[in-house]
């Protein structure tokens, strides 16, 4: 919740701090200034400082995202399917990124695929 509120906070300064720098670099007269400046000389200012570390805080979020992501599916859960007719149980170690629709691989490397009849249900430990 705190970074839905945070996130637009930011962007919105971000556009304020290029609009200004725009208009305060169109306002300027450079008299000598090279036909095509260095990318290093680009990157002097607020506007620089702001692209690094929205270029930064991109890449962070990303491999944090990519990171939670594996994380989650990496975990072990105990998945129990129930026979619907007979009612008999059946438990099951697997990883939560291995559970595909109505089959899963176990931590013993079986593979197992649930009939129209049976119902899986997931744990976690």
């Amino acid at each position: 919740m705190f970074f839905k509120i945070i996130l637009p906070l930011f962007l919105l300064a971000v556009v304020y701090f290029v609009g200004r720098a725009h208009a305060r670099r169109r306002d300027l007269q450079y008299a000598s200034a090279p036909a095509f400046p260095s990318l290093r000389e680009n990157m002097k200012g607020p506007v620089g400082k702001i692209a690094v570390i929205l270029v930064a805080s991109t890449l962070l979020s990303a491999l944090w995202m990519i990171f939670s992501h594996w994380q989650d599916n990496a975990t072990w859960v105990e998945v129990r399917v129930v026979d619907v007719k007979s009612g008999e149980k059946s438990y099951y170690e697997a990883q939560k990124g291995q559970i595909h629709g109505r089959s899963f691989t176990t931590r013993d490397g079986r593979r197992i695929t649930l009939s129209d009849v049976e119902r899986m249900e997931i744990m976690t430990k």
